[in-house]
């Protein structure tokens, strides 16, 4: 959860939780609406309780970069031991 202050007004953010939104396609010839391909889209959803104003953000971004860094120090390490 991040500490967020509105862009319009200053006001914190209020979080609002992870939310999920199917993401559906059309077929084309005979206009159903299918969740075959599509999946979902998870994000976090933070809410200004004074001016509205929303503000959505992927939930995994903080988890891929730690996870993204750790590889890098596992690496490095593993390259250190090498020499």
């Amino acid at each position: 959860m991040r500490e967020l202050k509105c862009l319009r007004c200053g006001t914190m953010m209020e979080y609002k939780g992870v939310n999920e939104v199917a993401m559906e396609n059309l077929d084309f010839i005979t206009g159903d609406r299918t969740n075959i391909i599509g999946g979902t889209l998870e994000f976090e959803l933070y809410k200004c309780p004074e001016c509205g104003k929303g503000e959505i953000y992927n939930p995994k971004h903080i988890v891929y970069r730690k996870k993204e860094l750790q590889e890098i120090a596992v690496e490095k390490a593993k390259w250190r031991t090498k020499r």
